[in-house]
């Protein structure tokens, strides 16, 4: 005789896994105390507290009486329906008889729960949804993901199990967010309208201290605020850098333990060193994307829309804490949207471990039902949610799969011991733990090595980033408004006036204040890169290599002159026309960069007032630890088999195949060189791949000089490049068509889908000529 469950089943055209799925729920929801408390905690995760009491209100008013029509009967035969026609959504749930005794909202939120929580689900004994057949890469990682995610959910609801970490996308977005934090500091070293155009956009809404804002001065208001975005860019931008980075170095080591999910759960199993790699990689990401998190509140509560609805302040730890003004709400009355609800709720709410993750869908379900509601965010805005959407997505590969939440289980009955290993700090970071800031463990931290990565950033933010300012810089630009030869630029204006000779050489004419600029800028940034060097020295842990180890691991340029005495970046280019070289390329391990000549760049010398002597190569130092790693994870026969096979070096982008990616071994080794194009495409590269060569142009206003990014995409296309959208669209990847080339990914132009002549210039030019 069949069961209840197989029953229902067949009488509705479900499956059984559903079927008994939808019981256990509706019997935990209304039955148990301790899923009415799950089920409340999720309502409060979802609306926020004061919007979980509304809804709460709702799910129990006008509720129809109970009558021979059971309401689980109802909800069983309803969600089955709604199943199998449309499991993305409830919207076309067919409407409940009167006689139903559950209201129709609460049986909707307890459906919600059971697919966001996975609560009371049944064995899973099917396997978990794959790739099919024959569908083509293109298929499987471009336009089509909606497509595949569409297919998972159906998989799950069928009893499939849950997919495992993509291996693929993970390693995309590694080497993809590792360039770009590169680029991004690379540009801003390079271009003083881009950096001070970016800058002066964030200043607005940077939360100034309140001995600032006691002074009562708006000049040193605008300076602090400058100061704080720049601080603030800085911090998120190098610690980018080392947290893509630190992954980047473990694909090679993936490769050599077999390539799989399986054997690198084998491995870390057997091995501790390689499994504290893997939890710092996954705590700083962790981490990484808790500060973009900050970033979005203070962006957000401090745009022009929404800084009414918010009251701000900062923690002494540089943390800001973002309120709701209910005074300023009860005042907007029914002008308030549902977008700036949830916006209120969750920007001035408590955060939790997946709020990022969840505003992020609520934000894309209220943009696409009102687009026009999309401009309440500015560009800034815009472009932050696009960083933070990336992080989001690796976050879920690495916490919201089974291969994740068991690494996560299998690290934490080794953290009551983890002190007493040395791989334990060795990994998490090369600052001394000595030298560090330590934070306080918190009941979020799912790992001591959580405790460990904010005390990284504390001391990063406080010893590091704090030292590198700004502000002389930016007062001096002030005086430069008013009087160009004032003697506080010292010797500019006899190398000015050289340089304006040397151009007039050249045939060309330039605006001296242009190159008073760039000279002010360069020695800001030497300035900084100095201070920020000199807290890689003191930080470091002692060792050979170990300060240009960590300049590296964080992205920290070195010197603004060569070693030949030649001035790089913004003055290389400025003050050599003849040369005009292009941006250095700054990938994650630069060739030849010798720790003795850092040292030597900053004039740093031992306690004992000797140079340290630190002849070997940055490249040595990492080779060196990959080898002494080697020794303890895997057997003597391995490492000779693998040492052919792979370099020990993060800058290895050919790597094997993962999981889940049979064919990759499709694509060609490199992009051909020669494409058969139509007319437009090739305008469109032509105006991409000579942009850069009118660096010098003052006029960034013309027609000829703007490109719609539908047509940038068309053309990336039409060579092979494949493309991924975040969530709200706000950042996209472009996967090249062959396997020795990286992925690029870009902030996609807000609101308006236009590229200009400068995110042409250093963006769009540029980055992809490093690349490929």
């Amino acid at each position: 005789m069949p069961s209840i469950h197989e029953s229902r089943a067949a009488k509705w055209g479900t499956s059984v896994f559903l079927a008994e799925w939808l019981a256990n729920i509706f019997a935990y929801c209304t039955s148990s105390l301790e899923g009415k408390k799950a089920f409340w905690e999720w309502v409060v995760l979802q609306h926020g507290a004061e919007r979980a009491k509304q809804e709460l209100i709702q799910m129990t008013s006008n509720r129809p009486e109970s009558s021979a029509s059971s309401s689980s009967e109802k909800f069983f035969r309803l969600a089955a329906q709604e199943f199998g026609s449309s499991p993305s959504s409830f919207k076309c749930m067919v409407a409940l008889e009167l006689r139903a005794g559950t209201s129709e909202l609460a049986m909707r939120e307890y459906l919600n729960f059971a697919l966001d929580t996975d609560a009371c689900a049944p064995p899973r004994t099917q396997p978990a949804p794959r790739r099919f057949r024959g569908e083509s890469m293109d298929d499987y990682r471009g336009e089509n993901l909606a497509d595949l995610k569409a297919r998972r959910t159906q998989a799950l609801l069928n009893g499939g199990q849950t997919p495992d970490i993509d291996w693929y996308v993970v390693r995309m977005i590694v080497f993809s967010e590792v360039d770009k934090a590169a680029d991004t500091r690379g540009i801003w070293h390079n271009d003083f309208d881009i950096f001070m155009a970016k800058m002066t956009s964030l200043a607005p809404a940077m939360l100034l201290d309140r001995v600032v804002l006691q002074e009562g001065s708006p000049e040193r208001e605008h300076f602090n605020q400058m100061e704080l975005a720049f601080r603030s860019s800085t911090f998120l931008q190098s610690f980018s850098h080392m947290t893509w980075a630190t992954f980047a170095t473990l694909f090679p080591v993936f490769a050599m333990v077999g390539s799989s999910t399986a054997a690198i759960e084998a491995k870390y199993q057997k091995s501790d060193v390689f499994m504290w790699r893997l939890v710092a990689t996954w705590s700083h990401v962790w981490y990484l994307c808790g500060q973009r998190w900050q970033r979005v509140l203070e962006l957000v509560s401090g745009s022009e829309h929404y800084k009414a609805f918010f009251t701000r302040y900062r923690l002494t730890t540089g943390e800001i804490r973002v309120k709701p003004s209910r005074e300023y709400l009860k005042t907007m009355g029914d002008k308030i949207t549902e977008l700036d609800r949830q916006v209120v709720e969750f920007i001035g709410g408590e955060s939790d471990f997946w709020i990022e993750s969840r505003f992020l869908d609520r934000l894309n379900e209220l943009l696409k039902a009102h687009p026009d509601e999309s401009s309440k965010f500015n560009k800034d805005v815009l472009e932050e949610l696009g960083e933070l959407e990336t992080l989001v997505e690796c976050k879920l590969q690495l916490f919201d799969t089974p291969f994740g939440r068991k690494l996560i289980a299998y690290a934490q009955t080794k953290d009551a011991k983890c002190m007493q290993d040395p791989s334990f700090l060795k990994y998490i970071s090369l600052i001394d733990p000595d030298k560090l800031l330590w934070a306080k463990p918190e009941d979020t931290d799912w790992s001591y090595a959580c405790t460990v990565t904010r005390s990284v950033g504390n001391t990063w933010r406080q010893l590091a980033v704090k030292r590198a300012s700004m502000m002389h810089f930016y007062g001096l630009l002030e005086v430069l408004k008013k009087d160009l030869k004032s003697p506080k630029f010292e010797d500019i204006p006899a190398n000015v006036d050289k340089a304006v000779a040397d151009f007039a050489e050249e045939g060309r004419v330039v605006d001296p204040e242009d190159l008073t600029r760039v000279f002010l800028f360069a020695e800001a940034w030497g300035r900084a890169d100095y201070d920020m060097g000199r807290a890689c020295l003191e930080l470091a842990r002692p060792g050979p290599g170990m300060m240009g180890g960590l300049a590296h691991q964080f992205g920290v340029f070195q010197s603004s002159k060569g070693d030949d005495g030649a001035w790089q970046g913004p003055l290389g280019r400025m003050l050599q026309p003849h040369q005009r070289q292009e941006l250095t390329d700054r990938s994650i391990l630069p060739p030849g960069v010798k720790v003795a000549g850092l040292i030597e760049a900053y004039g740093l010398t031992s306690v004992e007032g000797t140079g340290l002597g630190l002849q070997q190569t940055v490249k040595e130092r990492w080779e060196r630890e990959e080898s002494d790693d080697a020794e303890q994870e895997v057997d003597e026969k391995r490492d000779a088999q693998s040492e052919d096979k792979v370099e020990q070096s993060y800058r290895d982008w050919q790597l094997c195949n993962l999981d889940g990616w049979p064919g990759e071994e499709e694509l060609s080794d490199v992009l051909p060189t020669q494409f058969k194009l139509g007319k437009k495409v090739v305008k469109v590269f032509h105006r991409i791949l000579t942009q850069h060569e009118s660096t010098m142009q003052s006029d960034t206003t013309k027609s000829s000089q703007v490109l719609r990014w539908p047509d940038f995409e068309k053309a990336m296309k039409r060579i092979g490049f494949t493309t991924t959208h975040t969530r709200l669209g706000t950042s996209v990847r472009f996967d090249a068509p062959a396997k020795g080339e990286r992925p690029i990914a870009f902030n996609r132009p807000s609101p308006d889908p236009v590229l200009t002549a400068t995110d042409i210039k250093w963006q769009v030019s540029v980055r992809p000529k490093q690349r490929v």
